[in-house]
Formats: C-alpha cells, sequence, structure tokens
C-alpha cells in the first residue's frame, strides 16, 4: 500500500469515525428513551473529529416506536425534560386553524425555546372524507415542507425553503437575506422531528428546530403551505393549503440568563476550564487541554490498521480478525481523536465511563446527548484540545457548589466549581 493510499484511508476514516461517534451517541439516545417517536430527520447537523467535519444535510435516521403524548419528554435530554417540568413551556391554547379546503386543520399544543431549540408541538387534524384515503395508523412520518418562523424583528429562526422559495419570500417581505449567508438574524438551522401520537383522524407531531444563539424573540411567526404525508417507503399525500400563527413568547423564555461557576480547583493542570454557565435547560462547560498531539503524527497505530487491511486482503487474516483488529484500532483512534469521553461505549474489551457532573445533594447528570446541543470535540492547533459540552443539570436541580468528572483517556479529571 504507497502512501497516498494510505493518505486517502486515513481521511476517509476520519469521517467514519466521526459518523461512528455521532450513531452511537444517537444509538444510546434511541435507546435510553426508545419508545420516543417515530421518525427523526437530521439537517444541517455538524460532527466534528479534530481536523475533520462531516455535515449530515437532509439525512435521514429513522426508529420505530410512536410514544404518547408529552409536553415534558421531547427528545432533547434529561435537562430539557426538568425544565419542562418546571414550568418552562409555552401552552397557547391555541384554536385550530384552517389549512387547506380539504378539511384539515392545524394548532400548536406547546413550545419551548432556549438558546439553542425551538421544540414545538404541532396537531394535525384531517376530515373525515380525508380519512377515507390516508390511514392514520399506517402514517410513518409527516413533513412540514416549506415551514419558515421568523420573529417580531424580521429575524429568520428557522427555515426549510429551497433557494427559490427563499428568495421568492423574502421578496414579498421586504427582507434582505440571501439564501445560505447565516448571520445573527438568518439562523443556520437543524430539525429532528418525530410522530408523538395518533388518534383516529389527528397526528402530534414534534418539531424540534435548532441553531447556534437563539434570539430572545418575543413574538414568534408560524407559516407554511405544503404538508408531505409517507406511509411506507414513498409519499403517498401532499397536502396544499395556507397556514400562519403568531404565539407569544413567555417573559421566562424571553428574560432567559444563565449563572456561571467559577473554578476553585482542578486535578489535572493542563485542563483549563474557561466558561463554566447553568440554565433553564442545561449546564455548560468548556475545557482547553494543553500539551497533547495531534492522532496524525502518531502512525504506529495507522500503520497497524494498514497493515490488517493488506493481510485481510491477501487472505492472511480472515474477516472475523480483520473486523476485531478494525474494531480495536477505530477505538483507539476515535479516543486519540476524542479523548473524554461523554458516552458510554463497550467497543473495546473494558468499559469506557461517561463524564458527569454532581451537584451537592449527589445526584449526577450526564450528557443530553441531544443532536441540538452545545458541543465541541476538537484540535484548535498542534498541542491544545478543546472540549465544551452540555450537561443535564439545570438551574432547577444546581447547587451553589458542584463537581465535574471528565473521563480523559479513561481516567477521571475532577473540577471543583463554585457561584
Amino acid at each position: 500500500m504507497n502512501n497516498n493510499e494510505n493518505d486517502e484511508i486515513l481521511e476517509q476514516l476520519k469521517l467514519n469515525i466521526a459518523a461512528y461517534k455521532f450513531k452511537e451517541e444517537q444509538k444510546l439516545n434511541t435507546l435510553e428513551n426508545k419508545e420516543k417517536g417515530g421518525t427523526f430527520y437530521m439537517k444541517k447537523k455538524i460532527i466534528m473529529a479534530a481536523c475533520a467535519c462531516l455535515v449530515l444535510v437532509s439525512g435521514i435516521v429513522a426508529a420505530t416506536a410512536i410514544k404518547n403524548s408529552s409536553s415534558s419528554d421531547r427528545g432533547l435530554g434529561e435537562g430539557v425534560d426538568t425544565a419542562v417540568e418546571n414550568g418552562y413551556i409555552a401552552n397557547p391554547e391555541m384554536d385550530f386553524v384552517k389549512f387547506d379546503d380539504k378539511g384539515t386543520e392545524i394548532k400548536i399544543e406547546n413550545f419551548i425555546m432556549d438558546d439553542v431549540n425551538l421544540s414545538t408541538t404541532f396537531t394535525i387534524s384531517f376530515d373525515d372524507n380525508l380519512i377515507k384515503s390516508i390511514d392514520v395508523d399506517k402514517i410513518s412520518t409527516i413533513e412540514i415542507d416549506d415551514l419558515i418562523v421568523k420573529d417580531e424583528n424580521n429575524r429568520i429562526i428557522y427555515s426549510s425553503l429551497n433557494k427559490e422559495e427563499f428568495e421568492k419570500y423574502c421578496k414579498e417581505n421586504d427582507l434582505g437575506y440571501k439564501f445560505g449567508e447565516f448571520n445573527e438574524n438568518y439562523m443556520n438551522n437543524g430539525l429532528n422531528t418525530y410522530i408523538m401520537s395518533k388518534t383516529k383522524n389527528s397526528v402530534t407531531l414534534m418539531y424540534n428546530m435548532y441553531a447556534n444563539n437563539m434570539p430572545k424573540s418575543k413574538k414568534l411567526y408560524f407559516s407554511f403551505e405544503t404538508i408531505k404525508i409517507t406511509c411506507g417507503l414513498e409519499y403517498n399525500c401532499e397536502l396544499n393549503g395556507k397556514w400562519y400563527k403568531c404565539v407569544d413568547v413567555p417573559e421566562k423564555m424571553y428574560n432567559r440568563s444563565e449563572e456561571y461557576y467559577k473554578v476553585v480547583s482542578c486535578t489535572n493542570k493542563d485542563f483549563n476550564a474557561y466558561t463554566a454557565k447553568v440554565t433553564d435547560t442545561g449546564f455548560e462547560i468548556g475545557v482547553i487541554i494543553s500539551n497533547l498531539k495531534r492522532p496524525e503524527e502518531n502512525a504506529s497505530k495507522f500503520q497497524e490498521f494498514c497493515t490488517a487491511t493488506d493481510q485481510y486482503n491477501n487472505g492472511e487474516i480472515s474477516k472475523e480478525e480483520y473486523e476485531k483488529i478494525k474494531e480495536k484500532w477505530y477505538y483507539q483512534w476515535s479516543e486519540d481523536l476524542s479523548p473524554i469521553s461523554v458516552s458510554t461505549t463497550n467497543v473495546r474489551e473494558d468499559t469506557v465511563e461517561a463524564s458527569y457532573v454532581e451537584n451537592e445533594s449527589g445526584e449526577k447528570f450526564k450528557s443530553t446527548l441531544s443532536p441540538s446541543r452545545q458541543a465541541i470535540n476538537q484540535f484548535i492547533d498542534e498541542t491544545h484540545f478543546c472540549f465544551y459540552e452540555t450537561f443535564s443539570m439545570t438551574k432547577y436541580n444546581a447547587t451553589d457548589k458542584i463537581k465535574v468528572v471528565l473521563f480523559f483517556h479513561g481516567s477521571p479529571v475532577i473540577i471543583e466549581l463554585e457561584k
């Protein structure tokens, strides 16, 4: 195997590992919430792994179950669930609004808005005549195809419009935004959505829209014209109409704030916690780790894998032996790329523990593993690594003193913090 082939394989493996780590987190999230619903559309989710970034655009990760509707179980992790249970939720008490001439009506049941999420629950009601052509029990996905959400300052919070639709919308609404040129007034966003529950003639749909630095909006304007319904592998129904609604954002959401912690002690001198804050929906910590080497500089592990690849291709080892070497090497390379574990994994024979936050009551809070969470795992230069993660501790269960335990290459680093 020549150097060029090695380089190509190396780059592909970096992407594969990024995807693998993302899938493992999503698998854990799904297992922990296995009755949570339907189908997830992951859009514009960025996975960082050292120098390699894998961007998933309009990719689909499918689950099978459909969960009974629960406003405190939104698929965004325990931090958001805790906030909802403590009243951090808006209930517009809206009547159904007509969508089309077929008798379809829609309303917003509830929503929450924080720094990264706009999580909205829609209920779609179908007319009895339409039910004859749509078997609600067989509906697997519903997509609001051209949803756009803006606020009272004409900031675009979320958009699923294509370029032509977006330019038309901006022209009609006298907005100066250019498609794909994101800024603080035009959010670069993502989405996961699933069916929460069904009745004979209605479907309740969770729409989790996310972006960095959501504005502190006081009003939200929702509009769309197309709903696509899937039964099986292909769309079997497309509904066209018009739906527009304005909702008020509660003061606790547009006046949301964070509380900061300072470092009291740390068991590893190479760890510099540059920020630590708690909000209504989670706890975030950022750490710069010094005295590390980029994993590319350690070629021996990669060469071991290349040798095994050659041996497998030449018939010198079995597929089972090769898969075992690959799995072990994948884990080691993954650990080098992301030395702090945020989820429990058993890729190698022993089990790596997940990092957590602990309050003064002894309660432990792990990473939310939400696709919308604030998270960074990457080298920022040849010897410094940036780790940023969101944990499920919130203002409602935070204490004045807390302990952050980060498993670094399998060993705990303890950071003690206080407000």
